[in-house]
């Protein structure tokens, strides 16, 4: 039992346990009444990396939100319910096993939410800058959704060595109230 709960039935018994007579002698008191509603949970899927696939040193390859190798998280939350996005970037891909770096970089329209449906152009896209994040709100719909997608560029220096270079990409969202 929630404290809250507990107050408000300690309330409700010492209100009911109080004589007749005493509400005569002009005794009174207040409490304060509190509640909180959480919103539901969050059903959250990574779909697909973001894929910059095979590079050659000394050539950037940038890859928009609507590519079919742009990164994709599926959200699923609470109808009508603000939330806020929020990613953590990376700023270099690492080489697995050491010795080498690519850097990274994210710009101001290189993410897309759609509250509508699971395409990243259309209907209910919106462009976002993934360093700032974003608000959106899920829809009305039976299993309200959130599609976002994640472009990049990455920029390998000439020399760089060969190898699988790798970094997380973080997303939070959060409802907001």
């Amino acid at each position: 039992m929630t404290i809250w709960r507990r107050l408000a039935l300690a309330t409700a018994l010492l209100t009911a346990a109080v004589p007749a007579g005493a509400a005569a002698q002009g005794f009174s008191g207040s409490t304060p009444v509190r509640a909180q509603v959480l919103p539901g949970t969050l059903i959250f899927l990574v779909l697909r990396d973001l894929q910059f696939g095979a590079l050659t040193p000394g050539t950037p390859r940038t890859v928009a939100p609507t590519s079919p190798d742009a990164g994709y998280f599926q959200v699923e939350g609470e109808r009508n319910q603000r939330v806020s996005l929020t990613f953590t970037l990376p700023t270099e891909l690492a080489r697995f096993g050491g010795g080498g770096v690519i850097p990274v970089s994210f710009g101001a329209a290189s993410a897309v939410v759609n509250r509508i449906s699971q395409s990243p152009s259309g209907g209910g896209a919106t462009t976002f800058n993934p360093a700032a994040g974003t608000t959106s709100r899920f829809g009305p719909t039976p299993r309200p959704q959130l599609h976002v997608y994640l472009g990049g560029t990455a920029s390998p220096a000439v020399g760089v060595p060969a190898g699988l270079y790798t970094a997380p990409v973080v997303l939070t969202v959060a409802y907001l109230n």
